[in-house]
């Protein structure tokens, strides 16, 4: 994997021989099966999560938002839940409408969300580490696609006795 760790597996096993039965190598197997590890681990020096969950830390302009609105405890996009649960507890009865108080406050979360563009900002930081980190796999995520494709028709033809 790009972040250094390595997968195997043993050849001589049912898995083994199944993998390389299907996926025409364990090599090509495990590529397959820890594609996913990549989309999640790989990119962590480019990472889009990461990269937004900082912005939302680092941001100040949601929280002046929310303290002009009254809520002076709220310094982050995403406190209000916090801050709702701590104030009105974790659950409500089922079917019970929202108080004033509560109302008040999503609508201020929503007001302060649009006026500081706070999801549009997040939003773009995203695609763009996304898209970076898209370009700089493309390779893998062909050979990935390649595999199992190759994986099917394989799968197919076993299946189907051929």
């Amino acid at each position: 994997m790009s972040n250094g760790a390595q997968f195997g597996m043993a050849t001589d096993s049912c898995l083994g021989r199944a993998a390389e039965a299907v996926f025409g190598s364990a090599e090509n197997y495990l590529k397959y099966i820890n594609f996913s590890n990549e989309l999640i681990t790989g990119g962590s020096k480019n990472n889009a999560v990461e990269e937004m969950g900082k912005y939302y830390r680092d941001d100040t302009t949601y929280g002046a938002c929310m303290k002009e609105s009254g809520y002076a405890d709220i310094q982050h996009f995403g406190d209000a839940p916090s801050y709702a649960e701590k104030t009105w507890g974790k659950y409500k009865a089922a079917n019970a409408a929202a108080n004033a108080e509560e109302q008040s406050l999503a609508h201020a979360d929503y007001n302060c969300q649009k006026s500081t563009g706070i999801l549009t900002k997040a939003q773009n930081i995203y695609y763009e580490k996304a898209a970076t980190w898209l370009n700089e796999h493309e390779p893998l995520i062909l050979e990935v696609r390649d595999i199992e494709r190759q994986a099917q028709e394989r799968a197919a033809a076993l299946v189907n006795g051929n």
